[in-house]
């Protein structure tokens, strides 16, 4: 992924590609109508020198999903994360249709604290060709605090049973 940084005045600015991430998401049993899942998240320093971190980043979080009496998902993640620029918590809601067994989109937003601040609100897009394998794209505009202008990411996930 490509990633942007100008400093407040304007006068520093570097781009390059950005970190990249590998998660494990455990499912947990069943509670009623709800799913419940955790992730933990470690960064890979894949990124240009420039805009790499001195330290990788990881987090931690959870999310309770499920769907309403029309079919369509809802889900709402929390989460602890840690970098460089110190540590935060996120909460972000998200709703959820599908198109078929295979395609899905969703919007969501996500409200932040610490370095993680701010508010971002957009949603994403997913294609699951088989029951155990998912792709996704999203994209997040800032429209709050100190949130970046965009957010944008490409994920594929694998479930191992």
């Amino acid at each position: 992924m490509r990633q942007s940084e100008t400093s407040a005045d304007g006068r520093l600015q570097r781009h390059g590609a950005g970190d990249s991430r590998v998660g494990l998401k455990w499912a947990l049993p069943v509670a009623g109508d709800l799913d419940w899942a955790l992730l933990a998240q470690y960064g890979l320093r894949t990124g240009s020198a420039e805009l790499r971190p001195q330290r990788r980043a990881y987090s931690l979080g959870a999310t309770v999903a499920g769907e309403t009496a029309t079919g369509r998902g809802f889900s709402v993640f929390s989460g602890y994360a840690r970098d460089d620029t110190g540590r935060g918590w996120q909460l972000a809601p998200s709703l959820e249709w599908h198109a078929g067994d295979a395609f899905g989109s969703y919007v969501e937003a996500v409200l932040g604290s610490g370095n993680e601040r701010g508010l971002r609100a957009g949603g994403g897009m997913t294609w699951q060709p088989r029951s155990t394998v998912q792709l996704d794209v999203s994209l997040l505009r800032g429209i709050g605090g100190d949130a970046p202008d965009w957010t944008g990411g490409v994920g594929l996930s694998v479930g191992l049973r």
